[in-house]
């Protein structure tokens, strides 16, 4: 994080900037079989006389983020908050693997305003609004990439087992692979007052 402040007369400025990345890697393998007696454990496998199962896996992901944002206010009576962030997502497809969410905040404290100055038991009224995008890249590494299932051809005389990417005809069809998949975006609009009254007996936001 990087921060900048600046007050100039009536006007402030401030500026942050943010970088963060993040990596998760994962190795897993695994095998079944049959050993002599209970006391070998997994120490003795080449003892085994039926392995049944073997395998092994690697999951890998990385998200990396930048974000700027600006504060502007004026005589303390009128504030603005602009912020925009660039996320990247590895789980997402190739060409989609980042985007941009903006976001932009308005308030005025109708409290500092002159035509308030008299009314003594309002301590604080602010009128707010917002409007901003969030993302969500919550799928499981690979998702996007699809999968492999057999399919048999017929190779001359002889009938050979091969490997398709998807059989969409087949009765149990696996996932197609998705190179469209990107972010999904949510924007949300917020309007509200906050006040405070009779020396903070009364508060809260609408």
């Amino acid at each position: 994080l990087i921060y900048y402040n600046k007050t100039v007369k009536k006007h402030s400025l401030g500026f942050t900037l943010l970088q963060s990345a993040s990596a998760y890697h994962m190795e897993n393998s695994s095998i079944k079989a049959f050993v002599n007696s209970d006391e070998e454990l997994w120490y003795n496998l080449n003892s085994a006389g039926n392995i049944q199962n073997a395998g092994t896996g690697l999951v890998e992901t990385q998200m990396e983020s930048y974000m700027i944002r600006a504060n502007y206010g004026f005589a303390d009576k009128y504030l603005m908050t602009v912020s925009g962030r660039w996320d990247g997502a590895s789980m997402l497809a190739d060409g989609h693997k980042w985007d941009f969410f903006p976001s932009l905040a308005l308030g005025w404290r109708m409290d500092r305003e002159a035509f308030m100055q008299k009314l003594t038991w309002v301590e604080q009224l602010k009128l707010r609004f917002g409007v901003g995008t969030t993302g969500n890249s919550a799928i499981d590494a690979y998702a996007t990439k699809g999968s492999v299932n057999s399919n048999f051809y017929h190779f001359g005389d002889a009938i050979l087992s091969g490997i398709v990417p998807c059989d969409p005809s087949a009765k149990d069809p696996i996932v197609m692979a998705n190179r469209k998949l990107g972010w999904e975006k949510t924007t949300q609009y917020n309007l509200g007052v906050d006040f405070s009254v009779l020396n903070g007996r009364i508060g809260g936001s609408v």
